[in-house]
């Protein structure tokens, strides 16, 4: 991802000089290329000149890792450039020119003629874009950080508390909302449109879910094969690339097509962890040793925590309660020092293969429905939901069930969500419930849940999970901490082709009661070690919470921040004491949790806002 910014003030004539130190100071460095307009200013910060092109009737922004589905684009990308092909494109098809385009990219164009800009970000939104329009002023202020949007003299980018609240609640801020009031980020597949001192939204995509596959086990399994090796040698002809191992499925598959395609040996890295609840380097190896990778691995300690925080919080947009950036920055660091330019990530195969255990549960739940209603509301439910049932064995269970299956979906999902085992009246102050919808959270899972015109419940789950899970989660921490280390990334589980197959799969052959991932796991059955297929599921943790309970300079560390946290004036003194109580007590891996969400808040907030 290359760094960008500019604005558009189309009843604004601009001053070049004036402009020239705006954008030096929105990109936060010399840009290394810039085009003026009579209206608009834009800079970038690499020299590409692929990424601009200009004549009387438009000017074209292209950047990230595009390509085209249109054999004629194809070839005029390759020819000349992305950006050539886009104006082209947009000669002819107008705006419907977005359905030609696929890959990982940002795009900008102004048409002069007609005095109308169209600012979007690709399918999946793994290319941050961020804006603040002000009608008032015919302004339209962007670029791929939030920090570039409030760096322009004319934005107004005050701290919003609807944001602290939803970063409690999700761990992060969901787009389109950002930590700034009145500034916003692009959701996937999404552009907007100003003209006439107007802006508009715009979706240009959505999957669809309608089109079913009648493909046997094994014709599927090697159409998803065939598609997922074709993905990867795409994203691995990039300079110098090497690829993210975990010894999960996602990174092993990734790393063994990889190896397979590539002339030499693949370069591949793992991070371990001297906790064995948490470290996982010895399925890294046998993928490693499986497909004869050069592994290259980094084991973390509790000090690189206080070693590289600092940078890592700078480098973050806004509050991001995520702590697997740590070993995501490390392992892309340790790439870099090793001669790497371009890193293959394996994020996405749980989201387009139905891969997290909540799809499972929900499989559960749902079943309940199939119930005739006559006997769950007159013979069930008045029976089980007694409290005199809850003393019977096994009747508390039941009792739960019945409740989470009477949840409907999403909101199922959120169950167990901290916000909702606790009052919020308990975590936060009066003042500054006053300010904020609790309810917003859920209303915008629920909308974003619906969005797709067709889809059971399990492929909404999925398209929900790109959106939550994806665009607003980890590809941002990707994004960001290999930027932090100086290399790109590109997604080959996120192809377009590999995702427009998966829509088409039936979600039982995604899913079901027995197995994750049925399809996924039928087609690399002969190409994965079984080690790797019958792995438990295991996220990318840190096992910060048992680390800052043993280590004292962490934990001092820790807990100061949580002081500036407290000035802040949004929770409750005495939520903040007992957590670090709970921490110290009780469960220090849950409360670890907890706690690191409140030291990032605090430390981004002493670093951002006290610019």
């Amino acid at each position: 991802m290359t760094p960008f910014c500019g604005w558009i003030q189309q009843n604004t004539p601009l001053n070049a000089n004036e402009a020239d130190n705006i954008l030096q100071h929105m990109l936060g460095t010399d840009p290394h290329e810039r085009q003026l307009g009579p209206h608009h200013a834009l800079a970038i910060s690499q020299t590409d000149h692929s990424f601009f092109i200009q004549d009387s009737n438009t000017t074209v922004l292209v950047n990230g890792h595009p390509r085209w589905n249109d054999e004629q684009l194809a070839t005029q990308a390759a020819k000349n450039s992305h950006a050539h092909a886009l104006q082209h494109a947009y000669q002819r098809d107008g705006i419907a020119c977005l359905h030609r385009l696929q890959g990982q990219f940002y795009f900008l164009i102004i048409d002069h003629s007609q005095q109308v800009s169209y600012l979007g970000t690709d399918r999946i939104g793994s290319q941050p874009v961020y804006y603040q329009w002000q009608p008032e002023l015919s302004l339209l202020t962007f670029g791929s950080s939030a920090a570039m949007v409030k760096h322009h003299p004319q934005t107004h980018c005050q701290l919003s508390e609807q944001a602290i609240f939803n970063y409690l609640y999700f761990h992060m801020i969901p787009s389109p909302g950002t930590v700034y009031k009145d500034t916003y980020k692009l959701e996937p597949a999404q552009y907007i449109k100003v003209q006439h001192d107007k802006l508009s939204h715009h979706t240009y995509w959505l999957p669809d879910f309608s089109d079913y596959t009648s493909f046997n086990d094994d014709e599927l399994g090697n159409l998803v094969y065939d598609t997922l090796r074709s993905a990867v040698l795409r994203a691995s002809e990039r300079p110098n690339p090497g690829a993210f191992l975990s010894g999960g499925l996602d990174s092993s598959t990734v790393a063994g097509f990889f190896s397979q395609v590539s002339t030499e040996p693949a370069k591949t890295f793992s991070i371990g962890f001297p906790v064995a609840a948490y470290n996982e380097i010895d399925y890294a190896r046998i993928a490693s040793r499986h497909f004869k990778t050069e592994q290259h691995e980094y084991f973390i300690q509790p000090e690189d925590i206080l070693t590289a925080y600092d940078s890592i919080i700078s480098a973050l947009d806004e509050p991001f309660g995520n702590s697997s950036v740590l070993p995501t920055y490390f392992c892309a660091k340790l790439a870099k020092e090793n001669g790497v330019s371009t890193m293959l990530a394996g994020d996405g195969g749980d989201e387009i293969f139905a891969g997290n255990t909540r799809y499972q549960k929900q499989i559960i739940f749902e079943n309940y429905q199939k119930v005739p209603s006559l006997a769950r509301q007159k013979l069930l439910e008045p029976i089980i939901m007694q409290s005199v049932f809850s003393r019977l064995p096994l009747g508390s269970k039941a009792q739960s069930y019945i409740k989470q299956a009477l949840t409907p979906l999403p909101d199922r999902l959120e169950n167990y969500n901290f916000l909702h085992q606790h009052a919020a009246s308990e975590v936060f102050t009066a003042d500054f419930l006053q300010k904020v919808d609790i309810e917003a959270p859920l209303s915008h899972l629920r909308d974003v849940y619906h969005r797709p015109k067709q889809g059971d419940y399990i492929n909404r789950m999925l398209y929900l999970d790109w959106k939550r899970t994806l665009a607003d989660n980890d590809l941002p921490k990707v994004n960001r901490m290999c930027q932090l280390a100086g290399v790109d990334v590109v997604y080959p589980m996120l192809d377009d082709d590999l995702i427009t197959l998966t829509c088409s799969i039936p979600s039982n052959k995604k899913v079901n009661f027995q197995k994750l991932r049925y399809i996924y796991k039928h087609a690399v059955r002969n190409f994965l070690p079984e080690a790797i297929i019958n792995k438990p599921k295991h996220g990318f943790g840190l096992p910060f919470g048992i680390w800052t309970k043993e280590h004292k300079p962490l934990q001092e560390y820790a807990y100061q921040s949580l002081e500036h946290v407290e000035s802040l004036g949004v929770f409750r003194p005495e939520f903040l004491a007992n957590a670090k109580h709970m921490h110290q007590h009780q469960h220090s891996d849950y409360y670890g949790e907890l706690i690191w969400l409140l030291m990032t808040l605090g430390q981004w907030c002493k670093t951002h806002l006290d610019e």
